[in-house]
């Protein structure tokens, strides 16, 4: 099995071999890299779960894994093994005394961040996962992307906005109606500028301007559509 020397930081020799947990022993020798150091002076907590790669002096016994370190015993626990140079998954028997990195590289403490406290990230997922808050100012919410100032505004809610179907009624005004004409039947000759209508005795004399009848119902109308967006949930979390 081929594998990389991982170069490290915190990294010390163990005084104990075979397939027990390992025990700190003095920093590993100095190299190119630098002078290395104990997991008690690069800032590992006890109890705390921090991956490992072991080798033998020669390299021919190698191993991967995951364990809790333990402070007053000054032991590193092998308690997951994801490979080692005899391709399984329990802890390799180590013939001699082992070189033990632990891993995030660290300078000055191992246990260093990826995000800064109180950086905010999207999550799809209900819980917060470990380590982070959930937050609960922003809800039923649509994201904008913006090239300035992040803020947040805006009226009508996601869940509401995106299950409308139909829109708002309106009723036209006559400046909305688009252009027409109405026929007027009028007595008389269309075009003459005076014309004489006899009802009974009187004698009325004309033109007489007539409206055509009414119709509609002026009530509002709507429009239909279908607004109900697929999505996706998120949370937002900030870093503890």
């Amino acid at each position: 099995m081929t594998q990389s020397v991982f170069i490290n930081y915190c990294r010390w020799n163990s005084t104990t071999s075979g397939t027990a947990a390992f025990t700190v022993g003095a920093a590993a020798a100095p190299d190119d890299a630098g002078a290395h150091d104990i997991p008690a002076n690069c800032g590992a907590i006890n109890g705390n779960l921090y991956r490992y790669y072991a080798q033998s002096a020669d390299g021919l016994q190698t191993e991967i894994g995951r364990g809790t370190y333990n402070s007053a015993a000054h032991t590193l626990a092998r308690t997951t093994v994801f490979d080692n140079s005899d391709h399984t998954l329990v802890p390799i028997n180590f013939t001699s005394l082992p070189i033990v990195d632990v891993f995030p590289v660290p300078n000055p403490s191992i246990e260093t961040r990826v995000f800064d406290v109180g950086t905010a990230v999207l999550f799809q997922q209900t819980a917060a996962p470990t380590g982070w808050t959930k937050q609960t100012t922003h809800n039923d919410k649509a994201l904008r992307v913006v090239s300035g100032t992040a803020s947040s505004g805006g009226t009508n809610s996601f869940s509401s906005m995106f299950a409308s179907r139909t829109s708002d009624a309106h009723t036209l005004s006559i400046a909305e109606l688009a252009v027409h004409t109405h026929v007027d039947n009028d007595f008389g000759s269309p075009g003459n500028s005076a014309y004489i209508f006899s009802s009974g005795a009187d004698i009325l004399f004309g033109p007489f301007q007539t409206t055509t009848g009414g119709t509609g119902s002026a009530s509002g109308h709507t429009h239909t559509y279908d607004m109900r967006v697929q999505y996706v949930d998120t949370i937002i979390a900030t870093k503890n």
